[in-house]
């Protein structure tokens, strides 16, 4: 059998070598590039960086809600399975998937929608600062930037990744629209494996910051 490395602190510094050498082109300053490499990393194509869009305050939001200890919701029980728990308890941050929030089959079923917003529909003001990532259904993220619209919600920050080829692109271009701190990838590509990539970047760098302040 061929060789083959098995530290997983060498894998990643290779890994994060090899993105670089082949994104020669492109800048992102560096907080924003440390979570576009994960994405990367993650999904194994290098294209998608040069489609990932961050709002000004978008890295400094999520820190913020890191650091104050805000919940992170997700859609999908994937993305929760993909979150870097102990980074999460180091900071208390509290994580669920909205999809097992009570009340969200029913909801689906009474209004005629998808489940995914549905769970949308059942966040309330107690998620104001919280980051909220959707990595799966557009119908979530659309739902999401309605209710932020109507001033029923207030995030401090969306991860806008919803993947798919009805409304995934749409719902992201109306993502950038919205005057609130997030971060997306157009097109149809995302997923719940690129939105844990995403906030465990965040949490890398929110325990960087950390390191480096002591």
């Amino acid at each position: 059998m061929t060789d083959y490395i098995k530290d997983p602190e060498m894998i990643e510094a290779m890994s994060f070598q090899i993105i670089e050498s082949l994104l020669p082109d492109l800048y992102f300053p560096p907080e924003q590039k440390a979570v576009v490499y994960r994405m990367v990393h993650t999904s194994g194509d290098p294209d998608i960086a040069r489609d990932v869009v961050f709002s000004p305050e978008a890295i400094s939001a999520g820190l913020q809600a890191i650091e104050q200890a805000r919940p992170i919701l997700v859609d999908t029980t994937m993305a929760l399975a993909g979150l870097d728990k102990s980074r999460l308890t180091r900071y208390g941050c509290y994580s669920c998937c909205t999809l097992n929030l009570p009340g969200v089959a029913e909801g689906a079923r009474s209004k005629g929608t998808t489940r995914s917003m549905a769970a949308i529909d059942l966040l309330g003001k107690e998620t104001d600062g919280s980051i909220i990532a959707i990595g799966n259904a557009p119908t979530a993220l659309f739902r999401l930037i309605e209710r932020v619209r109507q001033n029923e919600l207030r995030p401090g920050l969306i991860i806008g990744l919803a993947v798919g080829f009805v409304g995934a692109a749409e719902s992201k271009e109306e993502l950038l629209k919205l005057n609130l701190p997030h971060i997306t990838l157009r097109g149809t590509r995302g997923g719940s494996t690129l939105a844990a990539a995403c906030i465990n970047g965040l949490l890398r760098l929110a325990e960087r910051g950390i390191t480096n302040g002591a």
